[in-house]
């Protein structure tokens, strides 16, 4: 799957570094994919390429409150990614 974001402050809007207790991407609710089923991703910011990484959604609110304690959409939560994406997240 291949996720881009048209600049480093969306990029940067959906990566969580604490949420649950987790690091990982909390995607909007229109994502919809499995709880448990793992899936690579290759991230692309402002049409370059940052990496890859494995993710695992872990969460989803789709449909319920959107509260910040709650909030709607699926977080993924990171299990590995490869060099280049881990440089870009300890950049953020």
């Amino acid at each position: 799957m291949r996720l881009t974001f048209p600049s480093l402050a969306k990029f940067a809007s959906v990566w969580q570094e604490d949420f649950l207790g987790q690091q990982g991407f909390l995607l909007p609710p229109k994502y919809d994919m499995p709880l448990g089923q793992e899936v690579d991703l290759e991230v692309l910011v402002q049409d370059e390429k940052w990496g890859r990484a494995r993710m695992l959604p872990i969460w989803s609110n789709r449909y319920g409150p959107n509260t910040e304690a709650t909030p709607q959409g699926v977080f993924l939560r990171l299990i590995r990614a490869d060099d280049a994406m881990e440089r870009r997240l300890r950049g953020l």
